[in-house]
Protein backbone atom coordinates (compact mmCIF):
# COMPACT_ATOMS: atom_id res chain seq x y z
CA UNK A 1 0.00 0.00 0.00
CA UNK A 2 2.82 1.88 0.65
CA UNK A 3 4.96 3.83 -1.98
CA UNK A 4 7.93 3.98 0.06
CA UNK A 5 9.88 2.44 3.18
CA UNK A 6 12.81 4.18 4.63
CA UNK A 7 15.57 3.29 7.43
CA UNK A 8 15.12 5.29 10.92
CA UNK A 9 18.72 5.11 11.64
CA UNK A 10 7.67 29.11 20.71
CA UNK A 11 7.74 30.20 23.68
CA UNK A 12 8.72 29.94 19.90
CA UNK A 13 12.24 31.34 18.56
CA UNK A 14 12.60 28.75 15.86
CA UNK A 15 16.30 28.28 14.23
CA UNK A 16 15.45 26.86 11.30
CA UNK A 17 17.64 27.21 8.35
CA UNK A 18 18.81 24.97 4.89
CA UNK A 19 22.06 23.45 6.37
CA UNK A 20 24.39 22.62 3.42
CA UNK A 21 26.94 21.05 5.97
CA UNK A 22 25.06 18.61 7.15
CA UNK A 23 25.20 15.21 6.66
CA UNK A 24 22.42 13.86 5.40
CA UNK A 25 21.67 10.52 6.58
CA UNK A 26 17.83 9.85 5.33
CA UNK A 27 17.99 10.77 1.81
CA UNK A 28 16.94 6.93 0.84
CA UNK A 29 13.37 8.13 2.01
CA UNK A 30 11.74 7.52 -1.04
CA UNK A 31 9.96 10.34 -2.36
CA UNK A 32 11.24 12.54 -0.03
CA UNK A 33 14.02 15.03 -0.16
CA UNK A 34 15.71 16.77 2.34
CA UNK A 35 15.28 19.77 3.32
CA UNK A 36 17.30 21.49 6.69
CA UNK A 37 17.71 20.08 10.10
CA UNK A 38 15.70 22.78 12.33
CA UNK A 39 15.97 23.56 16.36
CA UNK A 40 13.02 24.96 17.95
CA UNK A 41 12.03 25.84 21.30
CA UNK A 42 8.22 25.88 22.69
CA UNK A 43 7.58 26.55 26.64
CA UNK A 44 10.95 25.24 27.83
CA UNK A 45 11.21 22.50 25.43
CA UNK A 46 14.26 22.65 23.00
CA UNK A 47 13.99 19.77 20.15
CA UNK A 48 16.34 19.62 17.22
CA UNK A 49 14.68 17.85 14.03
CA UNK A 50 15.34 17.51 10.15
CA UNK A 51 13.03 18.31 8.00
CA UNK A 52 11.78 16.72 4.47
CA UNK A 53 9.99 18.19 1.59
CA UNK A 54 7.24 15.29 0.16
CA UNK A 55 7.82 15.25 -3.96
CA UNK A 56 4.65 14.92 -5.35
CA UNK A 57 2.37 17.10 -2.93
CA UNK A 58 4.79 19.61 -2.21
CA UNK A 59 3.94 19.11 2.03
CA UNK A 60 6.84 19.84 4.08
CA UNK A 61 7.43 17.10 7.36
CA UNK A 62 8.69 16.33 10.25
CA UNK A 63 11.00 13.18 11.34
CA UNK A 64 10.00 12.70 14.86
CA UNK A 65 12.37 10.41 16.21
CA UNK A 66 12.05 7.31 18.00
CA UNK A 67 11.21 6.99 21.63
CA UNK A 68 9.07 5.84 24.87
CA UNK A 69 6.64 8.95 26.08
CA UNK A 70 3.62 8.97 28.56
CA UNK A 71 0.55 9.05 27.01
CA UNK A 72 -2.84 10.27 28.39
CA UNK A 73 -3.45 12.68 31.35
CA UNK A 74 -3.14 12.41 35.31
CA UNK A 75 -6.46 12.22 37.14
CA UNK A 76 -5.68 15.66 38.60
CA UNK A 77 -5.32 17.35 35.48
CA UNK A 78 -8.27 20.00 35.06
CA UNK A 79 -10.60 19.31 32.43
CA UNK A 80 -9.41 15.69 32.01
CA UNK A 81 -11.59 13.17 30.37
CA UNK A 82 -12.26 9.65 31.82
CA UNK A 83 -10.87 7.85 28.60
CA UNK A 84 -7.16 9.59 29.36
CA UNK A 85 -5.66 6.93 31.53
CA UNK A 86 -2.12 7.51 31.47
CA UNK A 87 0.26 4.80 29.96
CA UNK A 88 3.55 4.37 28.37
CA UNK A 89 3.75 4.07 24.78
CA UNK A 90 7.11 3.40 22.67
CA UNK A 91 7.13 4.85 19.16
CA UNK A 92 9.11 4.19 15.53
CA UNK A 93 10.07 7.15 14.06
CA UNK A 94 7.59 8.75 11.69
CA UNK A 95 6.97 11.40 9.24
CA UNK A 96 4.49 13.97 10.41
CA UNK A 97 3.44 16.92 8.07
CA UNK A 98 4.22 20.38 9.72
CA UNK A 99 0.65 21.99 8.92
CA UNK A 100 -2.33 20.37 8.25
CA UNK A 101 -3.19 19.78 4.19
CA UNK A 102 -4.40 22.91 3.09
CA UNK A 103 -7.42 23.33 0.33
CA UNK A 104 -4.64 23.77 -2.51
CA UNK A 105 -2.73 20.56 -2.00
CA UNK A 106 -6.23 18.65 -1.27
CA UNK A 107 -8.08 19.96 -4.76
CA UNK A 108 -4.97 19.24 -6.81
CA UNK A 109 -5.20 15.40 -5.47
CA UNK A 110 -8.82 14.91 -5.17
CA UNK A 111 -10.38 17.92 -7.86
CA UNK A 112 -12.95 19.12 -5.58
CA UNK A 113 -13.11 21.33 -2.18
CA UNK A 114 -15.46 20.64 0.30
CA UNK A 115 -14.14 23.25 2.49
CA UNK A 116 -16.76 25.89 3.91
CA UNK A 117 -14.37 28.75 4.63
CA UNK A 118 -12.56 28.80 1.17
CA UNK A 119 -8.97 29.70 0.78
CA UNK A 120 -5.97 27.85 -0.92
CA UNK A 121 -3.69 28.04 2.15
CA UNK A 122 -6.39 27.71 4.88
CA UNK A 123 -7.04 23.62 6.19
CA UNK A 124 -9.29 21.72 4.30
CA UNK A 125 -12.31 20.47 6.13
CA UNK A 126 -15.90 18.99 5.88
CA UNK A 127 -14.05 15.76 5.11
CA UNK A 128 -14.99 12.46 6.21
CA UNK A 129 -12.77 10.02 7.94
CA UNK A 130 -13.68 7.48 4.47
CA UNK A 131 -12.45 10.70 2.28
CA UNK A 132 -9.18 11.08 3.93
CA UNK A 133 -8.16 7.38 3.52
CA UNK A 134 -8.99 8.08 -0.36
CA UNK A 135 -6.55 10.93 0.11
CA UNK A 136 -4.14 8.95 1.60
CA UNK A 137 -3.79 5.86 -0.35
CA UNK A 138 -3.76 8.02 -3.82
CA UNK A 139 -0.44 9.90 -2.17
CA UNK A 140 1.36 6.83 -0.03
CA UNK A 141 0.44 8.59 3.33
CA UNK A 142 -1.48 7.90 6.31
CA UNK A 143 -3.26 8.94 8.95
CA UNK A 144 -1.63 9.23 12.03
CA UNK A 145 -2.39 6.74 14.68
CA UNK A 146 -3.59 8.31 18.20
CA UNK A 147 0.01 7.64 19.64
CA UNK A 148 1.55 9.51 17.23
CA UNK A 149 -0.62 12.15 16.86
CA UNK A 150 -0.41 13.13 20.81
CA UNK A 151 3.41 12.48 20.76
CA UNK A 152 3.86 14.93 17.95
CA UNK A 153 1.70 17.28 19.58
CA UNK A 154 3.46 17.19 23.12
CA UNK A 155 7.09 17.47 21.67
CA UNK A 156 8.31 16.30 25.05
CA UNK A 157 5.48 18.21 27.29
CA UNK A 158 4.10 16.78 29.80
CA UNK A 159 1.96 19.48 30.50
CA UNK A 160 -1.69 19.99 30.01
CA UNK A 161 -0.99 22.42 27.08
CA UNK A 162 1.80 22.40 25.51
CA UNK A 163 2.25 26.12 24.46
CA UNK A 164 2.18 26.83 28.49
CA UNK A 165 0.22 30.37 29.24
CA UNK A 166 0.52 31.59 25.79
CA UNK A 167 -2.23 30.43 23.98
CA UNK A 168 -2.55 33.37 21.70
CA UNK A 169 0.95 33.02 20.25
CA UNK A 170 -0.01 28.99 19.27
CA UNK A 171 -3.53 28.57 18.75
CA UNK A 172 -6.74 29.33 16.73
CA UNK A 173 -9.66 28.95 18.79
CA UNK A 174 -13.05 30.20 19.74
CA UNK A 175 -11.70 33.61 21.32
CA UNK A 176 -9.34 34.66 18.06
CA UNK A 177 -10.67 32.67 15.41
CA UNK A 178 -13.18 35.15 14.37
CA UNK A 179 -15.95 32.24 13.43
CA UNK A 180 -13.90 30.36 11.04
CA UNK A 181 -10.39 29.15 10.15
CA UNK A 182 -7.75 30.52 9.82
CA UNK A 183 -4.37 30.30 7.30
CA UNK A 184 -1.97 27.16 8.29
CA UNK A 185 1.18 27.89 9.50
CA UNK A 186 0.40 31.61 11.08
CA UNK A 187 0.48 30.77 15.24
CA UNK A 188 4.25 29.71 16.89
CA UNK A 189 5.42 26.41 16.12
CA UNK A 190 5.55 23.66 18.91
CA UNK A 191 8.64 22.57 19.90
CA UNK A 192 9.08 19.67 16.56
CA UNK A 193 8.25 22.40 14.46
CA UNK A 194 4.81 21.72 13.80
CA UNK A 195 2.23 24.10 13.66
CA UNK A 196 -1.76 24.41 14.57
CA UNK A 197 -1.36 21.01 16.25
CA UNK A 198 -4.28 22.29 18.54
CA UNK A 199 -6.51 24.34 17.08
CA UNK A 200 -7.88 25.99 13.40
CA UNK A 201 -9.04 22.24 13.15
CA UNK A 202 -9.37 19.02 14.77
CA UNK A 203 -7.94 16.17 12.59
CA UNK A 204 -8.46 12.70 12.20
CA UNK A 205 -6.85 9.38 13.63
CA UNK A 206 -6.76 6.23 12.31
CA UNK A 207 -7.58 4.65 15.72
CA UNK A 208 -10.85 3.10 16.93
CA UNK A 209 -11.98 5.10 19.81
CA UNK A 210 -11.56 2.38 22.64
CA UNK A 211 -10.79 1.96 26.54
CA UNK A 212 -7.03 2.95 26.88
CA UNK A 213 -4.87 0.28 28.10
CA UNK A 214 -2.82 -0.29 31.58
CA UNK A 215 0.37 -1.89 29.66
CA UNK A 216 3.00 -0.43 27.93
CA UNK A 217 2.43 -0.45 23.86
CA UNK A 218 4.37 -0.53 21.13
CA UNK A 219 3.47 1.39 17.97
CA UNK A 220 0.01 1.04 18.94
CA UNK A 221 -3.51 1.70 16.52
CA UNK A 222 -6.18 0.37 18.47
CA UNK A 223 -8.90 -1.25 16.18
CA UNK A 224 -10.96 -2.64 19.05
CA UNK A 225 -14.08 -0.66 19.48
CA UNK A 226 -15.62 0.02 23.42
CA UNK A 227 -17.66 -3.22 24.31
CA UNK A 228 -20.80 -0.65 25.03
CA UNK A 229 -20.84 1.37 21.48
CA UNK A 230 -23.17 0.09 19.36
CA UNK A 231 -21.35 1.42 16.21
CA UNK A 232 -17.62 1.80 15.35
CA UNK A 233 -16.61 5.59 16.08
CA UNK A 234 -12.88 6.95 14.48
CA UNK A 235 -10.78 9.38 16.76
CA UNK A 236 -10.26 13.10 16.13
CA UNK A 237 -7.63 14.94 18.10
CA UNK A 238 -6.52 18.44 18.73
CA UNK A 239 -8.81 21.10 18.67
CA UNK A 240 -10.43 23.90 16.13
CA UNK A 241 -11.28 27.18 15.88
CA UNK A 242 -14.45 27.05 17.39
CA UNK A 243 -13.41 24.96 20.89
CA UNK A 244 -12.62 26.34 24.32
CA UNK A 245 -9.68 25.93 26.55
CA UNK A 246 -10.98 22.56 27.75
CA UNK A 247 -10.96 21.23 23.88
CA UNK A 248 -7.49 22.44 23.53
CA UNK A 249 -5.59 20.43 26.38
CA UNK A 250 -2.65 17.70 24.53
CA UNK A 251 -4.87 14.58 25.90
CA UNK A 252 -8.48 15.41 25.05
CA UNK A 253 -9.72 12.83 22.78
CA UNK A 254 -12.88 13.09 20.45
CA UNK A 255 -14.80 10.50 18.31
CA UNK A 256 -17.72 10.87 15.71
CA UNK A 257 -18.56 8.18 12.96
CA UNK A 258 -16.66 8.03 10.31
CA UNK A 259 -18.49 9.59 7.31
CA UNK A 260 -19.08 12.48 9.79
CA UNK A 261 -17.74 15.99 7.71
CA UNK A 262 -17.65 19.42 9.42
CA UNK A 263 -15.82 22.78 8.75
CA UNK A 264 -14.03 22.08 12.16
CA UNK A 265 -12.27 18.55 10.96
CA UNK A 266 -9.84 18.56 8.67
CA UNK A 267 -6.33 16.14 8.55
CA UNK A 268 -2.41 15.94 8.98
CA UNK A 269 -0.60 13.28 7.94
CA UNK A 270 2.21 10.65 8.44
CA UNK A 271 4.68 8.35 6.79
CA UNK A 272 5.23 5.31 7.62
CA UNK A 273 6.77 1.92 6.88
Amino acid sequence: MWKFSFFFILLGLIHAQPDQQVQQPFNNILGFSYLRTATYTCDGITNTVKEYLHQETGIEFVLIPGGTFMMGSPVEEEGRGSSEDQHLVTLSPYLISKTEVTQEIWERAMHSNPSKFKGAKRPVEQVSWYDCLVFCHKLGLSLPTEAQWENACRAGNQKAYYFGNHINDYVWYEDNSNGQTQPVGQKKPNAYGLYDMIGNVRTWCMDVDGAYPTAHLVDPCNQQPRPTRYRVLRIMRGGSWNSNDRWLRSAIRDSVIPTFASDSVGLRVVARP
